[in-house]
């Protein structure tokens, strides 16, 4: 009987353990995510402010890594300029209530971008 070998790699995601391929990104600070898990990790960050943005040992995690589609590198991007924006607007309109990047405040008067 001939034994047969599944060959790993020997590092393992930072969130799930699983083994990583190849194809898995590897983060600056040299730990492994296994694609799924960093793409979730640049979702949660987008409603967890406390996540934003995504890092690993104190280091950023650059969003190309996690090969999101470019509709959520919009969103991500979105979500970026509100978290890091010191003095927050948002619309005053109840059913809105949508963020106003500093772009669209002038003479301290905010427009609502919907």
């Amino acid at each position: 009987m001939i034994a047969s070998f599944i060959l790993h790699s020997e590092k393992k995601c930072t969130i799930c353990m699983e083994f990583v391929t190849k194809r898995d990104p590897c983060v600056p600070c040299g730990h492994a995510y296994c694609l799924s898990c960093l793409q979730d990790l640049f979702k949660a960050s987008m409603q967890d402010e406390t996540l934003m943005p995504p890092r690993c040992c104190r280091q950023e995690i650059p969003i190309d890594l996690a090969e999101l589609p470019f509709k959520e590198i919009q969103d991500f991007n979105a979500k970026l300029l509100e978290f890091s924006t010191v003095d927050r607007l948002y619309c005053s309109k109840p059913t809105c209530s949508a963020f106003i990047p500093p772009t669209f405040i002038i003479n301290q008067v905010g427009t609502c971008p919907k």
